[in-house]
């Protein structure tokens, strides 16, 4: 079937996970269930286990970017802090410096 539909000019597009049926498609599209998507040319020998170790791997990539992401807000929000407690210790310093004059 899809040996002829090729030869007649169609355009296949098949949703499934079967790699027995990646050898009649020339392009791979990949939802990453969060609203992206991969549009790619399906190289030749690619099988499933590369397929869906590169999934792994960007969701591997993505929790490591967000958490250093995390680690960089609490950072700085550290730094913040001891800014704002600096800035109110010269206040009171100079507050209770006003008051004795």
């Amino acid at each position: 079937m899809y040996t002829t539909a090729r030869k007649r000019g169609i355009t296949l597009f098949t949703v499934s996970h079967r790699q027995s049926l990646w050898q009649y498609h020339e392009y791979l599209l990949k939802f990453d269930g969060l609203g992206g998507y991969e549009f790619r040319p399906l190289i030749k020998g690619e099988n499933a286990m590369d397929f869906s170790s590169k999934a792994a791997v960007d969701a591997e990539t993505a929790a490591l970017d967000a958490a250093k992401l995390q680690e960089k807000i609490e950072q700085r929000t550290r730094e913040r802090d001891a800014e704002i407690a600096a800035l109110k210790q010269l206040l009171t310093a100079k507050s209770s410096s006003s008051a004795a004059s």
